[in-house]
């Protein structure tokens, strides 16, 4: 039976049933590198070969928020980690970004926030397996409770801590506990755009009023990417390449890649637009 995306997989409940009861499941539409990675995600897998029974040590990340350079930084820096520690790398879920688009009816600019994009949408899953990045689905703990009982600790850890530093604490921690780096307030912070007030006393012609209200707009729009780029600049310049985290991070910097859709002007495919 065919499906639209919508329902299947509109919600965690839904989703589940919904694998449960299908012999297979197949994502026509979705891009190939994905389809293994979709499997997982919506634990169309189980357990095969003790892929979640016999967990790897991991680490995964939290938090992650900026612009698609500042969080591209981030997870980079979470990758080199992974491999300098030998821990297997959690994807993130989802990253809290500010997009910057381009209107392609006007050319003017568009700022979308969304607070829980899903990570593949940010960082190409691709790019990390042509990298060998030994990494598991974003939710791999959630999947993983439904095939073991044994649960595994959370350790939470300042990203922001020196390198040699997060290296010593993950070092001390067991197989049995995921090292999950916190990047809360390591990236600028994230403004909203900020529209200007409505233009007119309610006298002037309708239609000249949306106008001027556009421009005005779209005014304040382009200031607020321009601040955010300028913040986004100055942090990576004078925190992340000063402080060590872009030296440490250049392999995955090269390789891991941004996602081609993650400021196209038009959406993603539907496929990556879940809201489990």
């Amino acid at each position: 039976m065919l499906y639209g995306l919508e329902y299947p997989f509109s919600g965690h409940d839904i989703t589940q049933k919904f694998v449960r009861e299908s012999t297979v499941v197949h994502f026509t539409c979705v891009e190939q590198s994905l389809k293994t990675y979709f499997g997982y995600y919506f634990g169309g897998f189980g357990d095969m070969d003790a892929y979640y029974s016999d967990s790897p040590p991991l680490i995964g990340m939290a938090n992650v928020a900026g612009m698609i350079d500042a969080i591209h930084a981030q997870v980079s820096f979470a990758a080199a980690l992974s491999r300098k520690v030998h821990r297997t790398f959690m994807w993130p879920d989802t990253v809290n970004i500010m997009q910057k688009r381009l209107n392609a009816t006007d050319n003017s600019t568009i700022l979308e926030h969304h607070d829980k994009q899903s990570g593949i949408r940010a960082i190409s899953w691709e790019s990390a397996q042509k990298a060998k990045l030994p990494a598991v689905e974003g939710n791999y703990l959630t999947n993983r409770k439904r095939v073991s009982r044994n649960e595994l600790e959370i350790v939470y850890l300042d990203a922001r801590a020196p390198i040699p530093t997060l290296e010593e604490e993950i070092s001390r921690l067991s197989e049995r506990q995921v090292a999950m780096l916190d990047f809360a307030h390591f990236s600028p912070p994230i403004q909203r755009p900020s529209l200007g007030a409505t233009i007119g006393d309610g006298n002037e012609d309708e239609q000249e009023n949306k106008q001027l209200r556009r421009e005005k707009d779209s005014d304040n729009v382009e200031e607020t990417a321009r601040w955010l780029e300028d913040r986004e600049k100055e942090w990576l310049s004078e925190s992340f390449d000063k402080m060590g985290y872009k030296a440490y991070s250049q392999v995955f910097l090269d390789k891991l890649k941004k996602c081609v859709r993650a400021d196209l002007p038009t959406a993603c495919l539907g496929a990556c637009e879940w809201g489990v």
